[in-house]
């Protein structure tokens, strides 16, 4: 009766009879409860998070998916929807960052869920589930534009040529969506420099201002007025050669 009383829920979320839909989520979670079935008692949890959210009680439905977060475990039925609801309710009381890595929880679970399908029927779940679909597409619109960059090894001597064995794969995160937060032009473009400086550091990489100009699409002289300003914030933001800048 609790996994019955759940796909109402779900069904009328999708309908927008968001009111109808926590009745019957709440009284989901409550038999499921009662009757020791755990899993699907978070699932119900995390689906009244989302109909509150639908109801514009954002507040509320961010301790809805908290408790079922705290609740979670990888691999359960339909898990993947708790992260996923999480992230929705994290973004919309403004912590997009932290959401971010709830969504990205959330597609990893259910492309978990997919992996003994052929790539046929994989799609196919995809496309054609409206969850699915709205997840994945929610994740596609949200995940970072990453590259991979190649430069010089922080130990690289920087009195002679790179060679190629001095050279090390650095992945760079030239954009995320909480960029857009930041209004200023150019403090956007100093808090994306940073990043960059330091999934470098991170990853044993030395940039040159080339490189970073490059990335940012942004002039050799721009980047150096922003490495000084990081600077005098505090921030070691070491390039190759940096004593040289």
């Amino acid at each position: 009766m609790g996994q019955i009383l759940r796909e109402f829920a779900a069904s009328e979320l999708l309908a927008g009879d968001a009111n109808e839909g926590l009745k019957h989520a709440s009284e989901a979670e409550r038999i499921c409860t009662e009757m020791g079935m755990a899993d699907l008692a978070l699932g119900a949890k995390a689906l009244k998070g989302r109909l509150l959210l639908a109801l514009g009680l954002n507040n509320e439905a961010l301790r809805e998916t908290q408790e079922a977060m705290s609740q979670f475990r990888s691999g359960i039925e339909l898990g993947y929807l708790i992260p996923y609801f999480h992230s929705l309710a994290l973004a919309a009381t403004g912590s997009i960052d932290l959401g971010d890595q709830f969504l990205e929880l959330a597609n990893d679970e259910l492309q978990s869920t997919l992996t003994d399908l052929s790539e046929a029927d994989r799609r196919s779940a995809l496309r054609n589930v409206p969850i699915h679909r709205e997840l994945t597409e929610t994740w596609a619109a949200r995940r970072p534009l990453q590259v991979v960059h190649r430069m010089a090894a922080i130990d690289t001597p920087s009195g002679r040529p790179v060679r190629t064995d001095d050279m090390v794969a650095v992945t760079w995160t030239l954009a995320a969506p909480g960029d857009e937060a930041i209004v200023d032009r150019i403090g956007r473009r100093r808090h994306r420099l940073l990043r960059l400086l330091d999934e470098a550091d991170a990853q044993g990489g030395a940039p040159t201002i080339h490189d970073l100009a490059d990335a940012l699409e942004a002039s050799p002289a721009t980047i150096r007025r922003d490495l000084a300003a990081l600077r005098d914030d505090g921030h070691p933001a070491r390039t190759r050669g940096s004593r040289l800048d």
